[in-house]
């Protein structure tokens, strides 16, 4: 088992054995209050403290939502599960993050692809339906201006050969 694996298990186990803790504290609190037991003995007082922090916002939210405050125990216990299952959840898609980055991170890589450049590559002609202003005359493309004339595309680019067309009549 690797260093990630275990560490996830012990995580796991430590957010179930509070979760546990937790529930049985609560139960114990509940269990208590239907026995009547003394409010002032040791034990008595000692889960109070450990679980007022739990109790009490979930029973002033209970009593915001207009809902018996006495089943605040309960709602709690569920709440303490639901938020142990989320924790769990989080603890292992953090540790398999790491777990992925340190395995990309240690590891050699390799391309699967060569990108080389093709010294003739063939550039294909694709007619567009708008207004396109680019165009070839034998093997020379030019450009059509704002007002029809062909213009050169490249740098001392020689006219095209007009022999195969026409004179129209001025």
């Amino acid at each position: 088992m690797s260093l990630i694996q275990s560490i996830a298990t012990f995580i796991t186990a430590g957010i179930i054995a509070v979760t546990s803790a937790a529930i049985l504290l609560i139960l114990l609190r509940s269990l208590f209050k239907y026995l009547e037991l003394n409010p002032f003995k040791w034990s008595v007082r000692t889960v109070g403290r450990l679980t007022d922090p739990v109790i009490h916002p979930v029973r002033h939210l209970l009593i915001g939502f207009r809902i018996e405050p006495r089943v605040a125990p309960f709602v709690a216990v569920v709440l303490i599960i639901v938020f142990g299952i989320f924790t769990s959840m989080l603890a292992e898609n953090i540790l398999n993050t790491v777990a992925g980055i340190l395995y990309a991170l240690t590891r050699p890589w390799a391309v699967a692809r060569t990108y080389r450049r093709e010294p003739d590559p063939i550039w294909l002609f694709v007619d567009c339906s708008e207004y396109n202003p680019h165009v070839w005359v034998g093997k020379d493309s030019y450009f059509v201006s704002a007002d029809g004339y062909l213009m050169p595309t490249k740098k001392d680019q020689g006219p095209p050969d007009l022999r195969y067309f026409k004179r129209t009549p001025k």
